[in-house]
């Protein structure tokens, strides 16, 4: 077969397997999520332990699933060789994207203004 010909075959297979690959992802991610909000609930509510504390163990047990399930379940390869390289960089990703949700905003670049129902609360 000809190079031409198995490139079509190629690009046919490149498609359903990110699709699977993507929705195996979601998934992974909903468990994640479940596990890092159970975290957080279960360990404030009834271990009474600040809610902080619960929210960084939790994200930590969420980082730490989702990481273990993408690597058996969702992905066909590895991209790094070293796998304590691939978990760091798997929790420096998911640092960012927490960072980048939740992180401290400049008050000067906050353009909302008061509500009017706010200003007569204070009056």
């Amino acid at each position: 077969m000809s190079d031409e010909a198995r490139i079509p075959q190629a690009k046919n297979r490149v498609v359903p397997v990110l699709a699977v690959e993507s929705a195996k992802y979601f998934l992974v991610s909903a468990a994640a999520l479940a596990l890092d909000y159970g975290l957080l609930v279960g360990l404030t509510e009834l271990a009474r332990l600040n809610y902080l504390v619960s929210a960084g163990l939790g994200f930590s047990a969420g980082v730490v699933l989702s990481y273990i399930l993408s690597v058996r379940f969702v992905f066909s390869e590895r991209r790094l060789e070293s796998r304590r390289l691939e978990m760091m960089v798997f929790f420096l990703i998911g640092l960012a994207g927490l960072r980048h949700a939740f992180g401290r905003r400049n008050p000067d670049e906050d353009h909302c203004h008061p509500c009017p129902e706010d200003e007569l609360m204070e009056a």
